[in-house]
């Protein structure tokens, strides 16, 4: 049995019975990156709205998320897109979890709800696929969202090719729809608040050490439990 798990769930069941190619999908920030990637162009650029504390109140899921990545948008979009482009580029990653994406790129996705505009050049760094919110971008800044990406929208298009497992990996409460429609759903806790309460009832394993989650990781890869 893996550590972090719960034992053979209904789920686990499916994918023993499913073995075949798997597919990763990871959360971005507080999954791939050590630090919330808003947070810190929030401090970057000394916005003083409390994006800090709305980002940690999305993720604990104490205030809705959609609603609540709108404002943090809305307070950031005059910063220069270029500018906070790069700047996202040097967020801190968990360099273990980031390895076994590089090393598996054709079996891994990013799924966040992050903007595009913000996260492309970071997304390319990671080399795989990489599935985010659509900005609308005016003068080199962010007037509004166009496009709110609903992670468990991508969890679905994967399992319609039903050669595929589809596995989820995240931290906070807007991962849980994406958790819920997974094959196997994997809740991380690397950072305070997390892993959101809401995800400990439908994840199948919980881990908080990067670690123990890459070696549960190969072992998936492999086609076991």
């Amino acid at each position: 049995m893996l550590s972090g798990s719960k034992g053979v769930t209904p789920r686990s069941l499916n994918f023993l019975q499913k073995r075949g190619k798997v597919k990763f999908l990871f959360d971005m920030d507080g999954t791939l990156t050590a630090r919330e990637t808003l947070p810190m162009i929030a401090a970057h650029f000394g916005v003083q709205a409390p994006v800090a504390d709305a980002t940690i109140a999305a993720v604990t899921g104490r205030e809705p998320f959609d609603q609540s990545l709108r404002q943090r948008v809305a307070a950031l979009g005059h910063l220069p897109v270029d500018e906070v482009s790069r700047l996202v580029t040097t967020v801190p990653l968990h360099r273990l979890i980031v390895d076994f994406v590089n090393s598996h790129r054709d079996q891994c996705a990013i799924v966040t709800s992050n903007l595009d505009c913000w996260c492309d050049a970071l997304m390319r760094k990671m080399g795989c696929e990489a599935f985010c919110s659509r900005a609308q971008i005016t003068g080199n800044h962010v007037i509004g969202i166009t496009e709110l990406l609903h992670k468990e929208d991508v969890v679905d298009a994967y399992k319609a090719d039903s050669r595929e497992m589809v596995v989820f990996v995240g931290d906070g409460h807007n991962d849980l729809a994406a958790m819920c429609h997974a094959d196997v759903a994997v809740a991380v806790g690397f950072l305070p608040g997390t892993p959101a309460a809401s995800l400990a009832a439908v994840a199948d394993h919980i881990f908080t050490t990067e670690k123990e989650l890459c070696v549960a990781l190969e072992v998936m890869a492999a086609g076991d439990l």
